[in-house]
C-alpha cells in the first residue's frame, strides 16, 4: 500500500470498540497540532468508477441502502444514493435521513463548544456545576469529572456503563432520570487517567447542553446547528421526517427489516438521524474552521480544539472532543444494529467522505472481524486518487478474512453454523441409539460417559460466559445487538445440555437397574 493509501485508510469505531486500519506514526499529534492547521493542497480528484465500486460492494455485501457524500476543496463533488431505503423499495437519495449512530457525537461536542465561547460552560469545571444531581456510585470520584473528560471520554466511566442507566426496547427515559440512574454506574478509574470509549459519556453531555441553555437538545440542536447549517433533513427521530430510512438487522450476513426505538436519552451519544446532503455540509463547516456559506457556528479556535489531540489511544491515534484524530485525518463512524454511519476528513488534501448504511455488519464484524464499512471507504477514497479500491487492510495475513469478498466471510459463517448443527443432529441421534444399546446390554465405560457429559457442560458454560466477556457487553446487549449469534450460542448451550443431560441420565437409570438386579 502506498504511503497516501495508508493515510487515507486510517481507523474505524465500531460498537464493540475501536479498531486501527493502520499504523502511522502520527508526528503532528505528538505534537498537539490541531489537524485543521495545515495549508489546502487542491487537487483534481476523479470521481469515476465510484457509482459502480459502491453498487458492487453493496451487492457483495448484501447492504440494502446506502447515501454517499464527498467534498473537496470547498465544494460538494459527489453526492448519491444507491439502492432501497426501506423493504417497499423507496429509492435512496441524498436526502434521506439515517440514524447516525455514534456520528453523532461530533454534534453534541460542537454544542458544547458552541455554550464554552458563549461563556455558559467552562470545559475544565467540575460536571457538577452544571448538573448537581450529577454522581456516580463513587461520589469522590465523579465530583471531579470535568466537562472536558466527557467529552474525550476519559472520566472513567467504563465502556458498558450504557446497560446500568437505560433499557434497550424501550423508547427510553427523562434525561433527568437517566443522570440520576448514574449513581449505579461504578467508575473503572479516575478522572483523566486513561481513555475508555462510553456512550454514557455523552448522554451526560446532552443533559448538560440542556441544563445550561435552557432548552431540550433536540431544539437546541435545530437552533444552532441544524437550522444556520442549512440542515433540513436532520432531526432526533426518524419519525420526524417523511422518507426516512428503515434500519435493516443482519441475520449471519442477511439483512432482515427491523423497528426498534430511538431513545431519547441516548440521542446525545447516537440517536441524530441526518442525510447525505446535510453531513456534507457539517464537513464543510468543519473544513473551513467552522464556517459554511457565511454563517458561523464555531470559530477557528474551538474547530482547532475539537480535532486536537486530547487523550490518546496509540502512537498513532487520538481523541480530541468529538472526534478521533490521527496524523492526517479527522473522522468519527458509528454503528447501530441496524444502522451503519462514517465520516472521514483529510485535511491537508481538503477532502471528506461520508457514508450512511441502513444496515450493520455486526455479526461478521465481532465473530470474524471483518467489516465492510471501512473496506468501502477506503475504496472510495483510493479510486478518488486512482488507485485500486481493492486493497487489503494493512498487517492482514493472506489468509484473513479481511483480504477476501464479504460474500466469504458470510460464506465461512453459514458453514461454521451448519456444521454446530450437524453435530448437534449427529448427537441427538446418537443419544437416541443410547438408549438401544444400553437395552440390549451393551454398557460404556464410566469414564467415557462422564468424559463426555462434562464436555458437554463445559462447553455451554464456556459460551454463556466468553461471548459477552468477548463484546465487552452484557448477555442483554449480545441479544440486542447481534441477536443472531446471541440467540445461536444460547441454542447450542441449551442443546448440549439437554444432550447431556438424557445420556448420563439415561446411563445412570441402566446402572441403577443393573446394581438392583446384582
Amino acid at each position: 500500500m502506498t504511503t497516501n493509501t495508508a493515510r487515507r485508510a486510517t481507523g474505524v469505531h465500531t460498537w464493540c470498540g475501536v479498531r486501527a486500519a493502520i499504523a502511522v506514526a502520527g508526528v503532528s499529534m505528538a505534537l498537539g497540532v490541531p489537524a485543521f492547521a495545515h495549508e489546502a493542497t487542491p487537487r483534481t480528484l476523479d470521481t469515476s468508477g465510484i457509482d459502480a465500486f459502491v453498487v458492487e460492494s453493496m451487492r457483495d455485501a448484501l447492504i440494502p441502502g446506502l447515501a454517499l457524500a464527498i467534498v473537496h476543496d470547498g465544494a460538494v463533488i459527489h453526492l448519491q444514493g444507491y439502492g432501497r431505503a426501506d423493504p417497499a423499495g423507496t429509492p435512496v437519495t441524498p436526502e434521506t435521513p439515517f440514524l447516525i449512530a455514534s456520528l453523532s457525537k461530533p454534534f453534541t461536542a460542537l454544542a458544547v463548544m458552541q455554550l464554552a465561547e458563549a461563556g455558559a460552560i467552562d470545559l475544565d469545571r467540575p460536571v457538577t456545576d452544571y448538573l448537581p444531581g450529577f454522581a456516580l456510585a463513587d461520589p469522590v470520584l465523579s465530583a471531579r469529572i470535568t466537562v472536558r473528560h466527557l467529552l474525550d471520554h476519559t472520566s472513567g466511566i467504563p465502556t458498558g456503563a450504557e446497560s446500568r442507566v437505560q433499557t434497550l426496547h424501550e423508547p427510553g427515559t427523562p434525561v433527568a432520570e437517566t443522570v440520576a440512574r448514574m449513581s449505579r454506574i461504578l467508575p473503572a478509574g479516575a478522572p483523566g487517567e486513561a481513555y475508555r470509549y462510553a456512550n454514557v459519556n455523552y448522554m451526560v453531555l446532552g443533559a448538560v447542553i440542556q441544563s445550561v441553555s435552557g432548552l431540550a437538545y433536540e431544539d437546541y440542536l435545530e437552533r444552532h446547528v441544524f437550522g444556520p447549517l442549512g440542515m433540513r433533513d436532520s432531526h432526533l427521530s426518524l419519525d420526524a421526517t417523511d422518507g426516512g430510512a428503515t434500519g435493516f438487522r443482519t441475520w449471519f450476513g442477511f439483512p432482515a427489516p427491523v423497528d426498534l426505538p430511538n431513545r431519547a436519552d441516548t440521542w446525545a451519544s447516537h440517536g441524530v438521524a441526518s442525510s447525505a446532503r446535510d453531513l456534507s455540509r457539517l464537513m464543510l463547516a468543519f473544513m473551513d474552521e467552522g464556517e459554511f456559506d457565511g454563517v458561523r457556528v464555531l470559530s477557528r479556535e474551538g474547530v482547532a480544539e475539537m480535532t486536537t489531540p486530547s487523550a490518546s489511544l496509540s502512537p498513532w491515534l487520538a481523541y480530541g472532543l468529538g472526534w478521533f484524530v490521527t496524523s492526517g485525518s479527522v473522522y468519527h463512524g458509528g454503528e447501530l444494529t441496524h444502522f451503519t454511519a462514517t465520516m472521514k476528513i483529510l485535511p491537508e488534501e481538503r477532502l471528506g467522505v461520508v457514508l450512511l448504511f441502513n444496515t450493520s455488519a455486526s455479526t461478521l464484524t465481532t465473530l470474524l472481524r471483518v467489516g465492510w464499512r471501512e473496506r468501502i471507504e477506503s475504496g472510495v477514497i483510493n479510486l478518488l486518487y486512482g488507485e485500486d479500491p481493492h486493497v487489503a487492510p494493512p498487517g492482514a495475513s493472506p489468509w484473513s478474512l479481511s483480504r477476501q469478498p464479504v460474500a466469504v466471510a458470510r460464506a465461512v459463517l453459514l458453514v461454521l453454523v451448519s456444521l454446530v448443527l450437524a453435530y448437534l443432529g449427529f448427537a441427538a441421534v446418537r443419544t437416541a441409539a443410547f438408549g438401544r444399546r444400553l437395552a440390549a446390554g451393551r454398557r460404556p465405560s464410566t469414564p467415557a460417559v462422564i468424559a463426555f457429559g462434562l464436555v458437554h457442560v463445559l462447553v455451554p458454560i464456556a459460551l454463556l460466559v466468553l461471548v459477552p466477556r468477548s463484546a465487552n457487553a452484557t448477555w442483554r446487549e449480545v441479544l440486542f445487538y447481534v441477536p443472531d449469534a446471541g440467540g445461536f450460542a444460547i441454542f447450542v448451550s441449551a442443546a448440549l445440555l439437554l444432550i447431556a443431560a438424557i445420556r448420563v441420565g439415561v446411563w445412570a437409570r441402566y446402572m441403577v437397574a443393573d446394581r438392583s438386579a446384582s
